[in-house]
């Protein structure tokens, strides 16, 4: 379900070879239509794969996408292969490059070739989204790499903030209307500073302009989703 440019393995491989790494992460986007669904979904997934790319070129594991990376076979063995996650429904990828920067932190490199980006599909229907969203969320108990749960914790907590302070800006406070407009403020500067500049990489320079409603729509699903998880783990390819 996704599409490999020309020349993507032996790119991949040139790239791991030549920066001495024992796995390469390369960019990863999400095709989309003229749909606003699809649309959002790329831009938001452009972030991600940014965070991923930011985390590890300060020599931290975050984020991945399994649809695009290439690692030593020996080095699979060496961390364990994808012993002690098979019970959660997804997250192989990001479970395994974990065990290879724990094993070594400088062993993981972002690869930064435009020319390898792959594409996979967004999701279609608003109840494989949330499933997909689920899925990703549920996960994050078993990370071992310190800080991304704090991480997770935080935004869901600067979300419910968020809502908090506008529940109550309906009162007329001018000083909680403020904050409620500076939370949401401060999301949309720090995301456009960090996709101002990968957007053109990703391909999704175009689509800047839905940023703010992209921004409305995460506080919207992801206070949800952070709570659906701690009930539901999502469904993955039967599993």
């Amino acid at each position: 379900d996704c599409i490999y440019p020309k020349d993507w393995l032996q790119r991949m491989k040139a790239f791991v070879f030549s920066n001495k790494l024992r796995m390469g992460l390369g960019p990863v986007g999400l095709s989309h239509s003229d749909k606003f669904f699809t649309k959002i979904q790329a831009l938001e997934f452009a972030g991600l794969m940014t965070m991923g790319a930011a985390s590890l070129k300060q020599e931290k594991a975050n984020t991945c996408s399994g649809a695009n990376m290439l690692y030593h076979k020996g080095s699979f063995y060496d961390v364990g292969g994808f012993e002690g996650n098979k019970q959660i429904a997804s997250g192989d990828d990001e479970f395994l490059m974990h065990k290879f920067h724990n094993m070594d932190n400088t062993s993981v490199g972002f690869v930064y070739d435009k020319s390898c980006l792959v594409l996979a599909k967004p999701a279609t229907k608003l109840g494989a989204f949330f499933q997909q969203r689920i899925r990703w969320a549920s996960k994050g108990s078993a990370y071992e790499i310190k800080g991304i749960r704090g991480n997770q914790i935080f935004l869901g907590l600067y979300f419910l903030y968020f809502w908090f302070c506008f529940g109550l800006a309906f009162n007329g406070d001018p000083l909680v209307q403020f904050a409620c407009a500076l939370l949401f403020g401060t999301k949309l500067i720090f995301d456009y500073l960090a996709l101002s500049k990968s957007a053109k990489f990703f391909k999704v320079a175009g689509l800047l302009t839905y940023l703010p409603a992209g921004v409305g729509i995460q506080f919207i699903y992801v206070p949800i989703v952070g709570i659906l998880s701690l009930f539901l783990k999502g469904k993955w390819k039967g599993r």
